[in-house]
C-alpha cells in the first residue's frame, strides 16, 4: 500500500498537474478529479479492444490470467 500511495503522490499527481497546466494553456478543461492510475488501466484495456486486439493479446498486455477480469475492465 505504501508503494501505491508513494506512486500516486510522487509520480501520478505530478503528471496530472502538468497535464492540467498544458490543457489549460490549450484552452481545454482539466482532467477529471476522480482520475486514478487504475481508471487509466481500464481505459487502456478498452482502447486495445477498440483497436481490434483479440482477447488473448489484451490479457497478455494487461497481465491477466482470467478473461473475466479483462472483460470486466471494459465496463467501468
Amino acid at each position: 500500500a505504501f508503494l501505491r500511495k508513494n506512486f500516486r503522490d510522487r509520480v501520478f499527481a505530478n503528471a496530472v498537474e502538468l497535464a492540467d497546466e498544458r490543457r489549460t494553456t490549450a484552452g481545454l478543461p482539466p482532467l477529471p478529479e476522480c482520475l486514478t492510475p487504475h481508471k487509466l488501466r481500464h481505459t487502456a484495456i478498452s482502447l486495445w479492444f477498440a483497436a481490434g486486439w483479440d482477447l488473448p493479446r489484451v490479457m497478455k498486455q494487461a497481465r491477466h490470467s482470467d478473461s473475466g477480469t479483462t472483460l470486466g475492465s471494459t465496463r467501468t
